[in-house]
């Protein structure tokens, strides 16, 4: 290139920095626009070679020639089934069904709940409003 030997001013040397990195962009950009149009050429004659290739050497399935069979008589021995009607118990889901529990609880009155938790140290009242009945714990003084 051409090189002055002269000094250029503060201006002079921006202007020719900024003319220099426009030119390497340029530069970038055309060497990658280059590389990618190579990939894309190569690789479209690799498809098309496959494709070719694929077309001349295309797989058929040919299904395997029949044979002929002769016919086959059935043993003369068959086996014999019978159908019978077998009646069904009235009672067998009665038998064969599981006898309830007994129940592994008691029923005790709200005067018996009350002394129980009392003497296990869990004091409580019952709070009855309508129909609707709540265990109420009472709190002792240190909590």
């Amino acid at each position: 290139m051409f090189e002055a030997n002269e000094q250029l001013s503060p201006q002079g040397l921006e202007r020719r920095e900024a003319i220099l990195r426009v030119t390497q962009r340029a530069a970038r950009s055309r060497r990658v626009r280059r590389r990618a149009l190579r990939t894309l050429a190569g690789s479209s004659v690799a498809v098309l070679v496959f494709a070719l290739w694929m077309s001349m050497n295309r797989v058929t399935h040919t299904p395997p020639p029949r044979q002929i069979v002769s016919p086959t008589s059935f043993p003369s021995s068959a086996p014999q089934f019978a159908i019978a009607e077998i009646p069904t118990d009235p009672q067998i889901a009665d038998r064969l069904a599981l006898k309830p529990a007994s129940p592994k609880w008691t029923v005790i009155s709200d005067d018996e709940l009350l002394a129980t938790l009392s003497q296990t140290g869990q004091p409580a009242g019952l709070i009855t409003t309508g129909d609707e009945t709540v265990l109420v714990p009472q709190q002792s003084p240190e909590q």
